[in-house]
């Protein structure tokens, strides 16, 4: 082997190493810049709901105290009152049948963060039901009579609890 061999292998893979770091370094600033600026917008967002929310509520409270002043004339302060009230316990209903609703609905499940990932889990579990399936084919063929029974048992029993479940 000659002796500058080496040297020059080592020089390779010390600026491929360095170009690795940089893109690195590279990918790790835009990806920070662009989190800074999402968590900009949107709290930006968060900002400009927050103040429409406050003169939605502002809104609302006028048309309540419009009620009452066109109400109170005719029908007296006390059922200008009940009127008022009768509204705000109405909408106070809509808003909690609103969120009993939303919170029954079924969560969306998210999607796995990229396609390796889900690529290396569906192959994971892929590898595991092929296994799972091999060793029961094998109990099945090769077991006592005990072992068979006791497996189609459990496998009716725990389908049995999975269908009740779902």
């Amino acid at each position: 082997m000659r002796p500058g061999l080496g040297g020059l292998a080592s020089v390779g893979l010390g600026n491929l190493l360095a170009q690795l770091r940089t893109h690195v370094d590279d990918l790790k600033e835009r990806t920070t810049a662009d989190v800074k600026e999402k968590a900009l917008d949107l709290a930006l967002i968060a900002g400009l709901a927050l103040v429409a929310g406050i003169f939605a509520l502002l809104t609302v409270l006028a048309a309540l105290a419009a009620l009452y002043v066109y109400l109170q004339p005719q029908y007296g302060s006390l059922n200008a009152l009940a009127a008022v009230g009768g509204c705000t316990f109405v909408l106070a209903a809509v808003f909690l049948l609103v969120a009993v609703q939303r919170s029954r609905r079924e969560k969306p499940r998210k999607a796995p963060p990229g396609p390796g990932l889900a690529q290396s889990a569906a192959d994971l579990k892929s590898r595991t039901v092929n296994a799972t399936l091999e060793s029961t084919v094998n109990t099945m063929r090769t077991g006592s009579r005990e072992a068979v029974f006791g497996t189609v048992a459990l496998a009716v029993v725990l389908g049995i609890v999975m269908g009740r479940r779902g």
